[in-house]
């Protein structure tokens, strides 16, 4: 390598390593880097550098993935997702085909990062194959009440003590409001558990 490539080289590394810590550089100046998902820029702030193991039921596209992978210490991330037009209201303005692209993106990305498992699957038969304790577990799915009350009960017991169960999708949308919050108050109520809100989040801290 020359001089030029030595120093480009070693400016990305820098870079990489102030934006895994939560920071940017702009010029000499360092700013703070604030995730789009509150709840895990919460996450972030109470674990620091702590080794990680997560899980986010509903991947899509696989952004929120590459964010947690980016500022989060994972030793494991499970990614549940089964891409089936079916089974979500995206299937209303997409193919099965385009689906099925999605998926393969999905899986060129992530399948060579050995700390990530993809598990192809509906959620609630996915929970089955996860045989660990887990610190985060991330719910983005289908966002309706049923399926929602489903996975929080499911996926709560994997979940460590002072472990967080959040999730996605709670802003001012009638009918998406009304599932999942409906199904975070209902669980946290018959648990006396308390819920914090910072939209389009929400989250629960296991005692």
């Amino acid at each position: 390598m020359n001089k030029k490539e030595i120093y480009f080289s070693l400016v990305g590394s820098l870079d990489r390593t102030l934006n895994f810590f939560g920071f940017k550089r702009t010029g000499k100046k360092l700013s703070k880097i604030y995730l789009d998902r509150p709840s895990l820029q919460f996450c972030r702030e109470r674990w620091g550098y702590k080794e990680l193991v997560g899980v986010e039921v509903g991947v899509w596209k696989g952004k929120n993935a590459k964010n947690i992978l980016s500022h989060f210490n994972m030793r494991k991330l499970y990614l549940i997702d089964y891409w089936d037009r079916s089974i979500t209201n995206e299937g209303k303005k997409r193919t099965q085909d385009e689906f099925n692209k999605i998926k393969e993106y999905v899986y060129n990305y992530f399948s060579v990062n050995k700390k990530v498992q993809i598990i192809n699957k509906l959620s609630l038969d996915a929970v089955k194959d996860i045989e660990e304790e887990v610190d985060f577990v991330y719910i983005d799915s289908s966002h309706d009440y049923e399926t929602t009350i489903k996975e929080i009960k499911a996926y709560y017991p994997l979940i460590v003590h002072g472990g967080v169960l959040c999730g996605h999708d709670v802003k001012n949308l009638p009918i998406k409001s009304r599932g999942v919050l409906k199904a975070v108050y209902e669980f946290a109520n018959e648990n006396n558990l308390i819920v914090f809100i910072d939209q389009p989040d929400w989250w629960i801290i296991k005692p």
